[in-house]
């Protein structure tokens, strides 16, 4: 019987946005457990766990700070590879900072390469959610390796960080 809840606070907001804008903390942290606790919950109903908050009451809060390693891990990477390389020195460095450093700190929709690239930060994200919870949230439970399998792939699923795919531009513009 163990249960592991990923974060969705990237599914609510993105994780940069309380690097610029600190105060979101207070709306998103609670939410973020909200969200966890819910889907968490209706997963291990699925599979039919008998007793699923002694599952949720072991898991929650590993569920909810790895959701947040995962988010920050794949923002990391995106602002590595907005900030990482300077389009001047050659050809491939800028055709790389026109088609994805740019666009991933303005609108990904400009070029389908920056479209594919947010795509692959949401897919990577939702796959460290899926890691984190299956080996480290749900290994105090009484669940199954199938079960815990299932739980963290529903989790990872549902609360991927498809907000990665609101272009930066519109947040800025929503908030400034």
């Amino acid at each position: 019987m163990n249960n592991k809840s990923v974060k969705l606070y990237n599914l609510i907001f993105p994780v940069w946005i309380v690097w610029l804008y600190p105060v979101t903390w207070i709306a998103i942290v609670p939410l973020n457990i909200l969200v966890d606790f819910l889907v968490t919950l209706l997963a291990l109903k699925l599979i039919k766990i008998e007793k699923p908050m002694e599952v949720i009451k072991k898991s929650i809060a590993k569920t909810v700070a790895l959701g947040f390693v995962a988010d920050i891990i794949a923002t990391a990477v995106l602002m590595i590879l907005s900030f990482g390389i300077n389009g001047t020195r050659n050809n491939i460095a800028k055709w790389f900072y026109d088609n994805i450093a740019v666009p991933i700190m303005n609108d990904y929709y400009s070029t389908p390469w920056g479209i594919l690239v947010m795509v692959l930060a949401v897919v990577f994200a939702g796959y460290l959610v899926y890691i984190f919870n299956r080996k480290f949230s749900f290994r105090n439970t009484d669940l199954s390796e199938s079960q815990i399998k299932k739980v963290s792939l529903t989790l990872a699923i549902i609360t991927a960080p498809y907000l990665f795919l609101i272009p930066t531009n519109v947040f800025y513009n929503l908030f400034s």
